[in-house]
């Protein structure tokens, strides 16, 4: 399914998992209406700040990040369009990182009373974006088993397709490539790496055949390799929807 001209990433997202009614439809694409824009390499929001409202992103990549008592930089989460930001910090009085855009982006201001909107009037997208909650702690669950025990070389591979198949959910990937606004200095901040040992990883990835990096733009050549050299897991491929309200049959 590709993404239909002028529909929220959101929408797509939840398209690869439901049969959406044009009510649900029409309530997704509310969600981004009117669109915040954000500059590139601009401060979105700071930590401590309130919690007022999350962040649908429509467009552009962000990044979330906290600075650690050193001063070091520590990145918690690469956002893409689809991506809903801030529901980890509802129960709390005010966002618990930085966020920053990597690029120019569009974001949809989703208010508390929106979100209590949807959970009352719409329960199968109530079980959706519940999901996708419970899924997004568990690829968090799975880069702690990553920055503890893999090496410089597994760690890049395995964010490269933790990207790359979450790009694909909201036909943001061209097949294997992608654009790729992070600097070497981001990606070693993600995964918890100095700079050289990044530059010395991906030159080895390149060198081998296995990526290609240019222009701000990312292939991956074979992928079968990487994900068997990290033993990946697409947690997005499985996500279980029998349980939703009112099911539909799920699109093929």
């Amino acid at each position: 399914m590709r993404t239909k001209r002028g529909e929220s990433p959101l929408a797509t997202l939840a398209g690869k998992y439901l049969t959406l009614d044009e009510d649900e439809r029409e309530l997704l694409g509310s969600l981004t209406h009117e669109p915040r824009r954000i500059a590139r390499n601009s401060e979105v929001v700071r930590e401590g700040k309130a919690a007022d409202n999350l962040f649908v992103v429509r467009s552009g990549w962000l990044l979330s990040y906290t600075i650690m008592p050193d001063g070091r930089r520590q990145v918690l989460q690469v956002h893409l369009p689809g991506d809903i930001i801030g529901f980890c910090d509802m129960p709390l009085p005010s966002f618990t990182y930085e966020l920053k855009s990597l690029t120019d982006c569009s974001l949809g201001l989703l208010t508390r009373d929106r979100v209590n909107h949807i959970f009352h009037t719409t329960p199968r997208l109530t079980g959706f974006l519940f999901s996708l909650m419970m899924v997004d702690q568990k690829t968090h669950t799975d880069r702690l088993r990553v920055l503890g025990r893999m090496n410089a070389r597994d760690r890049v591979i395995h964010f490269l397709l933790s990207v790359l198949v979450r790009l694909r959910l909201t036909d943001e990937a061209e097949g294997d490539v992608f654009d790729f606004p992070l600097t070497q200095f981001d990606l070693a901040d993600a995964v918890g790496l100095t700079n050289v040992s990044v530059s010395n990883a991906l030159s080895s990835l390149q060198e081998q055949g296995i990526v290609k990096r240019s222009s701000g733009r990312m292939q991956i050549l074979d992928e079968a390799y990487m994900r068997e050299a990290v033993s990946f897991t697409n947690r997005f491929e499985s996500i279980d929807i029998s349980w939703f309200p009112y099911l539909q049959a799920s699109r093929a």
